[in-house]
């Protein structure tokens, strides 16, 4: 600590202030004082006075403490009185016309912006500096407990985003939104399209069932969740913590869902971009033409005349015809494309019709409108999503969720074995040989938090808005001789979750987009877990680690049943899975001895990155970014 203060022996044997009481109060035992100069580290004091140096007893004076000493006269007495008083602290600067009476006495209080502001800009200096240069000894991580009285505040904030899911034998990844994605999709994927099917299939004059196809679907989500825990913990006894986390949650999910017209013989109708309008008016126009000729005939040959039956006759087509092709124009959102069989089986009635028309010497329009490019964003919208998921059903936007309440849990932690303190000369090298700290951990928690309507589509774990517990432990073990600077930190966790009723978003394995897909009422109960990691770390000196880790997963599959009446379709069926992560880490710890000695605030950060790296059919594919810091607000 040379940087940053001298030791050196007591102010003589008295205060050195005669102002104090008018008298020499105080005879003073042999002390020992800090010396820190604070010029440079310090913004300029209470006054325009600048410091030269600071002295600071290691034992602060106080009042009472004055009033056992050697020499005190009736004035000093009733100057000082019997309350308790605040500690003071002694200021030495040479007398200036600020100070004229040159050293005097500072309460502490005054003093302690200053101070502060000094430890907090030297520490993190002064604890990296430690943290190089130290011998690698006892220095262990990823504790839960807490020292005897004292309280800590753990921060634990991570990013998790989920792609997909493995497939089989945890082959190829699957997107999350495969099951959405159709090479072809038409009538016969989404039933509610087969009422414009069979009215164009009546344009055509088709006896038989009539199927269109919209293109193909492209689709991609994306799971993400931001948690922030704040855990607030307290130590009962050395070997004993007890604590209460609150999480803040923010979860979204982004989809891409769009069609491709690739293949499709339907496309966005004439009758919505104007393009009908002019066609439908001359149609009009030859019908009241052939009508006039047609009355003529009738009226000269008779109305049981061949010819004017066969007029008649065609008037009745014609009018038929443009009256179904006329409503289709106006109500559907779709008709048949250009170059499609459909469409040209539509435009060959029409031209027959025109051609019976010249015979009553009548020219018709020629060319029936058809549909010259495939549906758009909005159009696939409100004719395949809306009506399968009604109200609040799958959202095809991304969700900007905003933050909220997570699952507030209560923890205990029990320490079992724990390194012994280092001995020796500080900084020397030393061996404590094999070590090992060991805790182990149970966890309550709460379901405040909201429930995941959309878990059958993004499977992000760990599950939300649901009860359970868990027990684990940590254990760190140190290496001893010439692995003293390599360590393995290792932790295991498994769990149970109770039962909850949430509106889950139940599709239909058989038909993707049919009415009626939204959220049903359901009685969750997520499958238990065991969650374990193996962290081999390299310490540099005492404070600082890096690791290289693999993190297991291991799922039960979550169980699903109707609440009161029965499903129409069945429940979603899950299966278990394991999933495998790698990640590597940052760690800088100054919680114990020798270098918690070293700086004023002793605290714990982490910084962790972690990948999917294998898994079996339906573990999620993920990518995960986690930062922690831990520090003490009370001792």
């Amino acid at each position: 600590m040379r940087g940053f203060g001298v030791w050196k022996a007591g102010n003589r044997t008295r205060t050195g202030d005669p102002h104090l009481g008018k008298v020499v109060l105080y005879q003073l035992s042999y002390s020992r004082e800090s010396v820190w100069r604070l010029e440079d580290l310090l913004e300029p004091p209470l006054g325009p006075k600048k410091l030269d140096f600071i002295r600071i007893p290691v034992k602060l004076w106080t009042h009472s403490q004055r009033a056992s000493t050697e020499v005190e006269t009736e004035e000093s007495s009733a100057e000082i009185g019997s309350g308790p008083r605040p500690p003071y602290l002694l200021v030495d600067s040479p007398p200036d016309d600020h100070n004229p009476r040159g050293p005097r006495l500072l309460p502490a209080r005054k003093m302690a912006s200053m101070i502060r502001a000094a430890a907090i800009r030297s520490t993190l200096c002064a604890a990296l500096i430690f943290g190089i240069e130290a011998p690698a000894s006892s220095q262990t991580v990823g504790s839960p407990l807490t020292p005897r009285g004292s309280v800590f505040l753990r921060m634990h904030p991570s990013a998790n985003t989920v792609e997909g899911t493995y497939g089989p034998d945890g082959g190829e990844t699957v997107p999350l939104g495969q099951p959405f994605g159709f090479p072809s999709i038409g009538s016969a994927e989404v039933p509610s399209l087969q009422t414009s099917a069979d009215r164009f299939g009546m344009l055509a004059e088709r006896s038989g069932p009539t199927s269109i196809r919209l293109g193909a679907t492209v689709a991609r989500f994306s799971g993400d969740e931001r948690v922030l825990p704040l855990q607030l913990s307290y130590g009962v006894f050395d070997r004993l913590t007890v604590g209460v986390t609150v999480p803040i949650i923010r979860k979204r999910l982004e989809t891409i869902l769009r069609i491709d017209p690739t293949g499709a013989d339907v496309g966005r109708s004439p009758g919505q971009t104007g393009a009908s309008s002019v066609f439908l008016t001359d149609a009009d126009a030859s019908i009241v033409a052939v009508q006039s000729a047609v009355d003529g005939a009738c009226t000269q040959l008779g109305e049981e005349h061949a010819e004017c039956l066969a007029g008649r006759g065609l008037l009745t087509d014609a009018g038929s015809f443009l009256s179904e092709l006329e409503g289709t124009y106006q109500e559907e959102a779709l008709f048949p494309l250009e170059g499609s069989t459909l469409g040209e089986e539509i435009s060959a009635r029409w031209n027959t019709l025109v051609g019976l028309f010249q015979t009553w010497d009548v020219v018709g329009p020629g060319s029936l409108p058809l549909a010259t490019d495939g549906i758009n964003q909005g159009t696939f919208k409100s004719l395949v999503v809306a009506p399968a998921w009604p109200g609040d059903g799958f959202p095809l936007e991304r969700t900007d969720a905003l933050f909220g309440l997570g699952d507030v849990e209560v923890n205990v932690a029990i320490g079992l074995l724990r390194p012994d303190a280092p001995t020796g000369p500080p900084g020397a090298e030393t061996d404590p040989g094999l070590q090992l700290y060991l805790a182990a951990i149970g966890t309550a928690r709460f379901a405040t938090g909201s429930p995941d309507s959309l878990r059958t589509v993004s499977p992000i774990d760990p599950p939300r808005g649901v009860s359970g517990f868990s027990l684990g432990g940590v254990a760190d073990l140190l290496l001893p001789g010439a692995l003293r600077r390599f360590a393995i930190l290792s932790m295991i966790e498994t769990g149970w979750n109770g039962t909850r009723d949430i509106p889950l978003l139940v599709p239909d394995a058989t038909l993707t987009f049919t009415p009626g897909q939204t959220r049903t009422d359901l009685r969750w109960s997520p499958g238990s877990y065991i969650r374990a990691s193996v962290i081999p770390r390299f310490r540099v000196g005492e404070s600082i680690s890096f690791g290289l880790g693999w993190h297991l997963l291991r799922r039960e599959p979550d169980s699903f049943d109707p609440v009161g009446a029965a499903l129409a379709i069945s429940p979603p069926q899950e299966s278990s899975y394991t999933q495998h992560r790698i990640g590597v880490e940052l760690r800088y710890t100054s919680m114990h001895p020798p270098a918690s000695a070293a700086v004023p605030f002793p605290l714990e950060v982490l910084f962790r990155g972690s990948w999917s790296a294998a898994g079996s059919e339906d573990a999620p594919v993920e990518s995960r970014a986690e930062a922690m810091v831990r520090f003490r607000l009370r001792e």
